[in-house]
């Protein structure tokens, strides 16, 4: 995480890059709360919102509202990186502690 409760002041942003090799995702699921952005940086990725595939390539911008069943994964041979930002980030998932 970049921006979070965790290391900043924040309290309304959850802001993160994330790095998918090959084969890798995110299971489908849903925030009761959260508002998603992603933003593809590198490689592709087949997002699936409420069980609609879309494929996106860099640059490409997807908005999550609250409560849309939403995965992504990297059907590519390259690394797929990209943004997300999160609002509030209380309704996100906290990575484990080092």
């Amino acid at each position: 995480m970049l921006v979070a409760p965790e290391n900043s002041k924040t309290r309304h942003f959850d802001f993160r890059i994330s790095i998918y090799q090959p084969g890798g995702y995110a299971e489908a699921h849903k925030h009761e709360r959260a508002e998603n952005i992603y933003y593809i940086l590198k490689g592709t990725a087949r997002v699936t919102l409420d069980d609609e595939a879309h494929i996106c390539k860099p640059g490409a911008v997807i908005f999550i509202p609250p409560g849309v069943m939403h995965g992504i994964e990297n059907p590519g041979t390259a690394d797929l990186e990209f943004v997300i930002v999160a609002s509030p980030p209380d309704d996100m998932p906290r990575p484990d502690a080092p």
